[in-house]
């Protein structure tokens, strides 16, 4: 098994979806919806040593920091960070133990600002700005991603509540070049600056110019610390066009192709034993929608499916115990 299964192609809006509880907090605090998770995931197919050619298992760990901070009812702000820690022999990674830095996302919306009256739809907007500090971002060059989005949701008196939801978002994303580049020359001793080596520090792997993520999720609370989500959903990308260069040679009549296609599932159980506390399940599968061998993959099983384990601290609830606690 190749590295792919273990690549991360964060479609879900940046991480919208983790970033959300099932469990709303009532404290009225600004930190409110602030976390600190911690993950363990692993790889669906690990589990059987016959599902790919090479049997090569996948579990990692992943510490995510995700302060909010709301200056009104409606107007917040919040930023993601996180650091993964591949426990098995990682394929992506420079040296054994090391840890790799995500992208940092930095978030500014207006929740349920806009309501359809009759049919009780609420509607939300935000800005997502995505800062290249990993290793794969730095590598394709990014500089900056800035991605508009709104979200239309239904609220139903079902059980401790059900909320429907669609989300679409637009990212337009800036590079410095239009591929990935490489981190040493192919040529030694070759110059990034030099216009004749630009070709030996050229991948040849094209950069998205735009993004189109939408998604429709499903939360259902079934006791006040019981609930379960679903959520499904696609991305496009379109990708720098080719210029003058030379198209691949094949035999077959094919279409150009300008953009990739990337689809995703994930599905949560969670509980919440404490204010301060909640403990997730999960099941996802985020993917290309084309295989290496020209198919179609599996759509809810397949290299990328992964198994997920959170444990979600809740900062609000966390001050309040100890608030508690001093009194």
């Amino acid at each position: 098994m190749t590295s792919a299964k273990k690549s991360d192609p964060d479609t879900k809006d940046g991480g919208a979806l983790q970033q959300s509880s099932l469990f709303g907090s009532k404290a009225s605090v600004p930190w409110r919806g602030s976390q600190i998770v911690y993950r363990n995931s692993f790889s669906a197919v690990s589990l059987s040593g016959a599902a790919e050619l090479t049997y090569n298992p996948y579990y990692a760990m992943t510490w995510s920091f995700r302060p909010w901070w709301w200056f009104t009812k409606s107007f917040y702000t919040r930023a993601t960070l996180d650091v993964d820690r591949e426990i098995t022999q990682s394929d992506v990674t420079t040296y054994q133990g090391e840890a790799l830095l995500r992208d940092l996302r930095l978030v500014a919306g207006l929740s349920n600002v806009l309501r359809i009256p009759k049919a009780k739809i609420d509607f939300s907007f935000d800005l997502v700005l995505t800062v290249p500090t990993s290793k794969a971002s730095l590598a394709r060059t990014m500089v900056l991603g800035v991605g508009p989005g709104t979200r239309m949701s239904r609220t139903f008196r079902v059980l401790k509540g059900l909320i429907l939801g669609y989300t679409v978002r637009v990212t337009p994303t800036f590079h410095r070049y239009s591929t990935s580049e490489r981190e040493s020359s192919l040529i030694p001793g070759c110059s990034a600056s030099a216009g004749s080596c630009d070709e030996f520090w050229n991948t040849g792997r094209r950069n998205a110019v735009v993004r189109l993520t939408h998604y429709a999720d499903i939360s259902l609370r079934f006791l006040k610390w019981l609930g379960v989500s679903v959520a499904v959903g696609q991305a496009i990308d379109w990708l720098y066009p080719l210029g003058d260069a030379a198209e691949e040679v094949t035999l077959q009549v094919e279409e150009p192709e300008n953009k990739r296609y990337l689809t995703f599932f994930e599905l949560t159980v969670a509980l919440q034993p404490l204010k301060m506390l909640e403990v997730a399940l999960g099941y996802s599968s985020v993917h290309p929608q084309r295989a290496p061998g020209g198919g179609y993959y599996v759509p809810f099983f397949n290299r990328y499916s992964a198994i997920t384990l959170d444990l979600k601290l809740k900062i609000d609830g966390l001050v309040a115990r100890i608030k508690r606690s001093v009194k």
